[in-house]
């Protein structure tokens, strides 16, 4: 027997399958999207288990990257009076490709604040005592003022005077007239 070596040369082929179809997320409808206050409207999900048992779906559960799930909250409109929440989930895939969905609330603050402060009409004579106390007491009225969706602090209480006192000293108008104080409570 006679044997014939020959060279033998090998190749390789690799072949590298990547998935580049991202996942789908599919945010759950909320029960109701208008609202008067922000505060009115659900809090948003924190985790991914409570979106899917809230209706939310993804399409390729075995692609999420375990603990990617956030959200994100803007606005856009006149916040906090008229505007529109959008409030944005987000997912990863083991990818590192992130995906999300949206939820749209519309917030429309329609209820002014309310002031609680009983302000009486004042009748006074016009001697100097007289006007000497009006004047403290129109200085040591205190408003206050409540609203739906603002915080005390966020009210501003804008005082307006007005009267109809006559300029001239020798009208009977100068000494017989109106003082009208006018409180204004705004929601900022």
């Amino acid at each position: 027997f006679n044997y014939v070596f020959k060279e033998v040369k090998t190749c390789q082929q690799v072949v590298k399958i990547i998935d580049m179809v991202p996942i789908v997320l599919e945010c759950f409808e909320p029960q109701k999207t208008d609202y008067e206050c922000y505060g009115e409207i659900d809090a948003p999900i924190t985790s991914f288990e409570d979106f899917l048992a809230a209706g939310g779906k993804i399409s390729e559960i075995k692609k999420y990257k375990e603990g990617s799930f956030r959200y994100e909250e803007s606005e856009q409109g006149l916040a906090p009076c008229d505007y529109t929440l959008i409030r944005t989930y987000f997912v990863s895939d083991i990818r590192g490709q992130e995906v999300s969905c949206d939820q749209r609330y519309t917030i429309k603050d329609v209820t002014p604040p309310t002031i609680h402060t009983r302000l009486d009409t004042i009748k006074i004579a016009c001697d100097q005592d007289s006007l000497i106390e009006i004047a403290l007491k129109m200085e040591d009225v205190v408003i206050d003022a409540t609203d739906n969706c603002s915080t005390k602090d966020e009210i501003e209480i804008v005082k307006n005077i007005q009267k109809n006192q006559s300029e001239d000293t020798h009208d009977c108008a100068y000494n017989n007239y109106t003082i009208w104080r006018t409180w204004i409570a705004k929601d900022k």
